[in-house]
């Protein structure tokens, strides 16, 4: 049996990686891979030894690795592999292997063909392109509304003292990013390796988020488990600024949904939760908490995920007390991957649904835009509405003093990231600026500046404030 061996720092596994290790591999039976360990690495790595070793272990070319504690011209002279094959770079440089190589009638292997690209060339460009916004600012849009730009700054600038109320469903988003191993032998799967995880706040949480960036009075109100999820909302929101109040349910586990990605794509998606009914007392309890805000509040945003916070009977005793105090009411119902419906949101002031999600409330494949809107208007009394339709921006069925106007604006990032969240911060920034007392057109503008700084970066960040001067022209 020949034994091949290989050895270096495998940092960020990249495809330069795995045509090497697939090349030394058919040379022999067996592969031995040393990963040479962080102490003997001048200036670091992005990723641990231990963590390097393990993404080794399950390539399946890989028959052993190992971390190399020695100099590899030692672990060469007591294993000595039939075959050591460094990297065509290293072929006119002096390598001190060689000469144990030799000894013992082994073989010095240079692979064939040079990487395209390595590890620091990869981190390098994302380091260079991170966060990067390609906008194109909508002048035409801005020019038929007779929107000023001072005007947008001024909004901006003023909205600390606004009083908000946000109340749905809390999220975790886990990210965790892959690489492409190859096919299974077994099956016909793909076979991936996860590389890095990193945990968000998301739903009402990151709405929240969104809206201490413009705020200094931030509450988000939800329901929760009691486990470690909740105490990681509460922590990581505490840091931006929002006043967390959760009334917690044991038999309930607070969401948590994990996307795999790779190359900033998502490839698969799990969701952990548990939606059994809330008790009467817990419901009971949550809305005398969301009401006792009510009395010094001037805006209240329902972000409903219709994972069970927000039922239809919460929803109508909500928006009854805050139309008392004639606080400003917006609202966003995902239905994406459940069951949901928009109907329940009634007399609001503000309503962002997609296009799927009105016409599967309105039951309705067949109309266009404008009669959606209508008809969606009619049914449930919102005075603004906006449809969105991701890469195409929105739709805009605005109520601007006595008339109606349905115009169009586009997504204004051309170079997105990551679209998550986008919903999220347009639907934020454009609920404050209503509140504030900003104009329908204004206030979409400042939305859709939000979202394109929202879709510009990887996981759901919440947007500040100066972002967005940044984008304003």
């Amino acid at each position: 049996m020949k034994t091949v061996f290989i050895s270096g720092i495998f940092d960020i596994l990249h495809p330069g990686h795995i045509r090497f290790i697939k090349f030394a591999s058919s040379l022999a039976d067996r592969l031995i891979v040393g990963i040479i360990p962080d102490k003997n690495i001048s200036g670091g790595t992005f990723i641990n030894e231990k963590i390097r070793l393990e993404s080794m272990k399950s390539i399946n070319y890989v028959n052993q690795a190992i971390i190399l504690n020695e100099n590899p011209e030692i672990y060469i002279r007591k294993v000595k592999p039939d075959i050591v094959v460094k990297g065509d770079e290293f072929k006119n440089r002096l390598n001190p292997e060689e000469a144990e190589i030799l000894k013992y009638g082994g073989k010095l292997i240079f692979s064939s063909g040079k990487f395209n690209f390595s590890t620091s060339d990869l981190v390098n460009a994302e380091v260079k392109n991170q966060d990067r916004i390609n906008l194109v600012y909508p002048h035409d849009f801005a020019t038929r509304h007779k929107i000023k730009i001072s005007k947008l700054t001024k909004i901006l600038n003023n909205c600390s003292n606004l009083r908000i109320c946000v109340v749905g469903d809390l999220i975790v988003d886990e990210y965790i990013s892959c690489e492409t191993l190859g096919m299974s032998q077994e099956d016909s799967s793909v076979v991936f390796n996860p590389i890095e995880k990193k945990r968000y706040v998301g739903g009402a949480g990151i709405v929240a988020a969104h809206a201490a960036a413009l705020s200094n009075n931030v509450n988000l109100i939800t329901l929760t488990g009691n486990d470690e999820a909740s105490q990681y909302c509460d922590a990581e929101l505490e840091k931006y600024g929002v006043k967390c109040h959760f009334i917690k349910d044991d038999t309930l586990e607070t969401v948590i949904k994990v996307r795999y990605t790779q190359y900033n794509k998502t490839i698969f998606r799990l969701n952990h939760l548990k939606q059994n009914k809330t008790t009467t007392k817990i419901k009971n309890k949550f809305v005398s908490k969301v009401k006792s805000f009510l009395r010094s509040c001037d805006l209240i945003i329902f972000s409903d995920f219709n994972y069970g916070v927000l039922s239809k009977e919460i929803v109508d005793q909500i928006t009854k007390e805050a139309k008392k105090r004639n606080i400003f009411i917006s609202a966003d119902s995902q239905i994406s991957s459940q069951l949901g419906n928009i109907n329940k949101f009634k007399n609001v002031d503000l309503m962002m649904p997609t296009e799927y999600e009105i016409r599967q409330s309105l039951y309705n494949s067949d109309d266009g835009l404008v009669e959606l809107a209508n008809k969606l208007r009619n049914q449930i009394n919102i005075k603004q509405l906006i449809i969105t339709l991701g890469g195409d921006g929105a739709f805009l069925n605005l109520q601007s003093k006595e008339k109606i106007i349905n115009d169009h604006i586009p997504a204004l990032n051309k170079n997105p990231k990551n679209i998550s969240g986008a919903g999220d911060a347009m639907l934020v920034y454009t609920s404050i600026a209503l509140a504030f007392g900003a104009n329908p057109c204004e206030s979409t503008l400042i939305g859709s500046l939000a979202a394109a700084a929202q879709v510009s970066r990887e996981g759901n960040k919440p947007v500040n404030v100066t972002e967005i001067e940044k984008l304003i022209l």
